[in-house]
């Protein structure tokens, strides 16, 4: 709902730079979280799995850190925000979240590694970590910011699902295997013919 959007501006914010990355028209689904509790974000993140698996789909979260603290404090208090979501684990990120940890984008930050988690994905890495001190100069208030990327094939499915063959042809190919080397070192020369009523093995 166009509404949504009156008071948050980060859509506008990143399309100039997903529209460079990206060419300039992408299909961009935005969503804005109202909320930043945990349930509301383990519920968009179950939402998102089934969409994450069956399109290739690039998901940009963005967040400020911690907000006008003295230069110094900010990087403390972030230092420890960014530890936390470096590994991934979106339980221990809202812990810190309830004792003071701060984040204005808490909800998609959690909904991201919840995500992460059920994917089986690579725990975020932090490519870069500034505040506004280190551009704008005022280093009495400033805003932290950090980039994350994470990377990482789908591990949550099962292992038939993720492999080439599944364990059946995989048992089968083995024991054809076995058996071409059996005869082939036994010289009767290699012959290794495909069931033809398991397409993956026809090769």
């Amino acid at each position: 709902h166009p509404q949504g959007h009156l008071n948050e501006h980060s859509l506008e914010v990143q399309l100039p730079f997903l529209q460079v990355a990206l060419g300039a028209n992408p299909l961009l689904v935005p969503v804005v979280m109202g909320t930043s509790d945990y349930t509301s974000a383990m519920l968009l993140a179950d939402a998102l799995v089934p969409v994450v698996r069956k399109y290739n789909v690039l998901i940009v979260v963005t967040s400020d850190l911690s907000h006008y603290h003295e230069y110094a404090q900010a990087k403390e208090l972030d230092a420890e925000t960014c530890r936390l979501i470096s590994t991934g684990q979106a339980q221990p990120l809202n812990r810190h979240f309830h004792r003071g940890g701060e984040a204005c984008g808490r909800g998609p930050l959690l909904t991201a590694l919840l995500l992460g988690e059920r994917m089986g994905w690579n725990p975020p890495r932090l490519a870069a970590y500034a505040n506004s001190g280190d551009t704008v100069g005022d280093k009495q208030k400033v805003v932290g910011y950090g980039a994350f990327i994470v990377t990482g094939t789908d591990r949550s499915q099962d292992e038939d699902e993720r492999a080439f063959f599944n364990r059946s042809e995989r048992a089968m190919l083995s024991s054809r295997v076995r058996a071409a080397l059996e005869q082939g070192i036994g010289g009767d020369g290699f012959a290794f013919l495909p069931d033809p009523k398991t397409p993956a093995l026809d090769v």
